[in-house]
């Protein structure tokens, strides 16, 4: 991490994919986010969690989804309000840095 950045590579990495493969969506289903529809499959490998993780989120209330005839299907735009949502801004870094003398 630079200086002058406070948000770590990684994280602006992971920010940059997830917004090629929300244009990479939109783009391929020429629709706005609210319109795309996402199959629990697509759900689990654009969110990187297990399947465990996401049937908890839908128990515990956190994801909204739809169910049809026992298929689940997902919007996009619950999806990144949802990341939205849980959103953690940086704090700054306390930790004190001790050199051996």
């Amino acid at each position: 991490m630079n200086k002058n950045q406070s948000t770590p590579i990684w994280v602006e990495d992971r920010v940059d994919e997830l917004l090629d493969k929300v244009a990479e969506i939109i783009e391929k289903n020429q629709r706005p986010a609210n319109e795309v529809i996402l199959t629990e499959k697509e759900t689990l490998q654009w969110l990187k969690v297990s399947k465990r993780t996401l049937a908890s989120w839908k128990a515990e209330g956190i994801i909204i989804y739809s169910k049809i005839k026992g298929v689940i299907f997902y919007r996009l735009s619950d999806i990144l309000t949802l990341v939205d949502n849980n959103r953690v801004e940086p704090v700054a870094s306390t930790r004190r840095i001790f050199r051996s003398k």
